[in-house]
């Protein structure tokens, strides 16, 4: 109904939310937990896109929002993750709430169908996906090299002050 009130001309955003690592939640801390999750990442789409979109929950970890214009692909993504990070720095519980988020904008009749525009969205959602688990990857890396290097460096201390006959704390 909605796409059928805009015209050839007019630019929709489909924005598709896809949760990381809900079986995990659901198995590490139950389906209540899980039902946080997927509130909590449909608050974060409601919050991210512009008031009048109608957001939706599109399958078990997935959320859909269509917004009928063309809407700030940079903001909706900026405020969809700082919400999750707000929320996730704040929240006082034993995990995290993560998702992925694709975004397409496009002309009314550029498409032949409402499900082409969802499955754009949701390529360009995958792709986010892996460009952050690449980025956490990196990140997990760059942590572990820097405990190595720390503990190098405590070792070969400890060993100098031995020699020293003298004392060093770590802690």
């Amino acid at each position: 109904k909605l796409l059928s009130k805009t015209s050839r001309t007019d630019r929709i955003t489909v924005v598709l939310a896809d949760i990381d690592g809900l079986k995990k939640i659901n198995d590490k801390y139950g389906h209540a937990a899980g039902d946080i999750a997927i509130s909590t990442v449909a608050a974060a789409l409601r919050y991210a896109c512009p008031e009048g979109s109608l957001c939706v929950r599109f399958g078990g970890d997935e959320m859909l929002a269509v917004y009928p214009g063309e809407a700030e692909m940079s903001q909706i993504r900026e405020r969809f993750y700082c919400y999750l990070e707000n929320l996730n720095r704040t929240a006082e519980r034993d995990f995290e709430v993560n998702a992925s988020i694709g975004i397409y904008v496009t002309q009314a009749g550029e498409t032949p169908d409402f499900e082409e525009i969802v499955v754009r969205s949701d390529r360009l959602m995958y792709m986010e996906k892996e460009k952050r688990k690449a980025e956490q990857e990196k990140n997990k890396s760059e942590e572990r090299i820097k405990s190595q290097l720390i503990d190098a460096v405590r070792d070969i201390s400890k060993e100098y002050f031995k020699k020293q006959n003298s004392y060093l704390f770590f802690w």
